[in-house]
């Protein structure tokens, strides 16, 4: 594909989000993808399938800058306190990337929240246990 976009071609595509054993820039379980889809309103108004016209496909160059962004690298020139909230089985954000985050977080009262759930859950099935962690910490913040 980027041999393409050199040549001025369109871009081949493939998914963005897709099963695990499908060639998706996000691969992930069958419940996750359907968690995923299930807070993404479908557009009424075809041919576009999502609000805003999004598509789930990404050119596969975009690869190429994901294996170089590295969020946890940041984690040092972050100076204010930083709650981390992360599910237990997340394949998309890994306990163990948190956890090399948080010790570099350069404020002393920066946490971690650990709720149960995977990556789409907190957003909607785990909100009863996040909302109030976050207004806590956001209280203890402004005190």
């Amino acid at each position: 594909d980027a041999g393409r976009g050199l040549l001025g071609m369109t871009p081949a595509y493939i998914k963005s989000f897709g099963l695990e054993h499908e060639n998706a820039i996000l691969p992930m379980s069958q419940t996750e993808l359907d968690q995923y889809f299930a807070i993404h309103p479908i557009n009424q108004n075809p041919p576009q399938p999502y609000l805003g016209g999004w598509e789930n496909r990404t050119p596969p160059r975009t690869m190429l800058t994901f294996l170089l962004h590295r969020p946890v690298s940041y984690a040092s020139q972050i100076h204010g306190p930083v709650l981390y909230v992360i599910p237990t089985t997340d394949s998309i954000v890994p306990i163990e990337m948190v956890d090399k985050a948080l010790p570099l977080s350069k404020h002393p009262r920066s946490r971690k929240f650990q709720v149960p759930g995977n990556h789409f859950q907190i957003y909607k099935d785990m909100v009863h246990l996040t909302a109030p962690e976050m207004a806590k910490f956001l209280q203890e913040e402004l005190a």
